[in-house]
C-alpha cells in the first residue's frame, strides 16, 4: 500500500477511537509499510561504540505460547537460563553469545567486516555498523548497529534476546485443529494502493491471494477463517476482534506495497513485518511516533512473531524468486500490535513497480504467493539446535 493509504488505514480517527473504547469492556485490543558466501578474513579497525550504548534498562515482556502453537523440545526453559547469564541491557560480544549457545566461534568475513556464525541448520551473518543481520541469506532488521572493539563485534543485548536467540529456539509447530486467521488487507471504502500496470486495486488482489491460501490450507485439513470474504469494509479493530472471537492461534495479514520512486529508485520485492520488541527502535516508522518504551499485547509473542515471519518470508522468496527485502520490525501497525497471538503482515510485492505489478496481476503469480505461505505453515522445519 502507499504511504497515504497506509496512514489512513492504520491511524485511528476520533470516531474509530470512540468505537474502540465503547467495546473495550468486551475486548483488550491492540496494516502496509513497505546464502551468504564466505569472503577472505580481514583485520578490522577498531570502531567506537555508537550512541545506543547509553540506553536505559527496559522492563521485560514475558513471552507466552498461544493455544495450538508450540515449540518443539524445551526451548523456553533453556532460553530463560541463557537470559540469566547476560546483562539486562547494554552490549554483549557476539563471541560470548555464541559460547553461551554452544556454537562454533564466529569468524570475520568481508570488507565490513562482517561476522559469520554457523548455527545448526543456519548461517548467521552480523554486519558491522548496519542494523541488519542475515539468516540463511535473508535480512532481519536489528534495533541497534553492532560495532567492533578490540576485534570483538558487540551486539545490543535486546537484539541478542529478541532477534538472534529466537533463530536458535525450537521451531514452531502448528496444530491443524486450531484456527489460522487470514486477513486480506483493506476492503470496501479503503482500496489500498493501485497497480501501475492495470489499475488493479490492492484490496481485490489481497482478497484473491487470501482465498487461494485458504483453499490450500483447507485441503490439508487446516482450519482457517478470513477477516473478510468479499469487498467489505473492516476496521483494524474489527479484524482484531474477529481473531479474538474465533480464538485464532495465528494471524497473517496479506498486502501489496507501493513506493513513489521511479526508474532506478523504484522498489520491488517481498517484505514481512512483525511488531518491534519493547526498548528497541523500529526499522520502519512511516512518520509515526516510535516510542520504544511502549509495550503492546503482541509483544508477549516477540519470539514466535519473528520465527513465523522468517519462516513465511523465506518460503515466499523460494516460491516466487522475487527480491528478498527482509523481515522488518514496526510498531505502528495496529492490526498487529494489539494481537494476543503470533501475528505478521506480509507485503507480496510492489504495485508501483512496472515489472512486479504485471506479475501481481497474473493469477498464476498470486497462486505462487499462496503456495509460499502455505508451505511455511505445513512443512515442519528441521530441528534447530537445542539451547543449553
Amino acid at each position: 500500500m502507499n504511504d497515504r493509504s497506509s496512514r489512513d488505514a492504520r491511524a485511528p480517527t476520533p470516531r474509530r477511537i470512540g468505537s474502540f473504547l465503547a467495546g473495550a469492556a468486551l475486548l483488550l485490543l491492540t496494516a502496509c509499510p513497505t546464502t551468504p558466501k564466505r569472503a577472505a578474513s580481514v583485520t578490522p579497525l577498531q570502531v567506537e561504540p555508537p550512541a545506543e550504548t547509553t540506553n536505559k534498562p527496559v522492563p521485560e515482556v514475558v513471552d507466552s505460547h498461544p493455544q495450538g502453537v508450540t515449540n518443539k523440545a524445551a526451548g523456553s526453559p533453556a532460553l530463560a537460563g541463557w537470559e540469566q547469564r547476560i546483562p539486562r541491557t547494554g552490549w554483549i560480544p557476539l563471541q560470548r553469545w555464541a559460547e553461551l549457545n554452544d556454537l562454533p566461534p564466529p569468524h570475520l568475513t568481508g570488507p565490513g567486516p562482517d561476522v559469520e556464525i554457523e548455527a545448526g541448520p543456519g548461517v548467521l551473518v552480523v554486519k558491522t555498523g548496519l542494523r541488519q543481520a542475515l539468516w540463511n541469506g535473508s535480512s532481519i532488521g536489528l534495533g541497534f548497529r553492532p560495532f567492533l572493539t578490540n576485534n570483538q563485534l558487540q551486539v545490543h543485548v535486546l537484539d541478542a534476546r529478541k532477534n538472534l536467540q529466537p533463530l536458535l529456539e525450537a521451531p514452531l509447530v502448528f496444530n491443524r485443529t486450531n484456527l489460522i486467521v487470514i486477513d486480506p488487507g483493506h476492503g470496501g471504502d479503503n482500496p489500498g494502493t493501485r497497480s501501475i500496470f492495470d489499475n488493479g486495486l490492492e484490496k481485490d488482489l489481497a482478497l484473491d491471494w487470501s482465498r487461494r491460501l485458504a483453499r490450500l490450507c483447507e485441503a490439508q485439513g487446516y482450519k482457517v477463517a478470513l477477516t473478510r470474504t468479499n469487498d467489505a469494509s473492516r476496521s483494524l479493530y474489527d479484524r482484531i476482534a474477529f481473531a479474538n472471537q474465533t480464538n485464532a492461534a495465528l494471524f497473517i495479514s496479506l498486502h501489496f506495497n507501493s513506493f513513489e520512486g521511479k526508474g532506478a529508485t523504484a522498489q520491488a520485492g517481498l517484505e514481512t513485518y512483525c511488531v518491534t520488541p519493547r526498548g528497541m527502535p523500529s526499522n520502519l516508522t512511516r512518520g509515526y511516533e516510535d516510542d520504544p518504551s511502549r509495550a503492546f499485547p503482541n509483544n508477549a509473542f516477540d519470539d514466535q512473531n519473528l520465527q513465523l515471519a522468517v519462516r513465511v518470508h523465506q518460503a515466499l522468496v523460494r516460491a516466487t524468486g522475487r527480491v528478498d527485502r527482509g523481515v522488518r520490525r514496526a510498531r505502528f501497525m495496529t492490526v498487529l500490535r494489539e494481537q494476543p497471538r503470533p501475528a505478521i503482515l506480509v507485503e507480496g510485492g510492489y504495485l508501483s513497480h512496472p515489472e512486479e505489478a504485471k506479475l501481481i496481476s497474473d493469477p498464476n503469480f498470486r497462486q505462487k504467493l499462496a503456495e509460499g505461505v502455505f508451505q511455511a505453515l505445513i512443512e515442519e522445519p528441521p530441528a534447530q539446535k537445542n539451547l543449553r
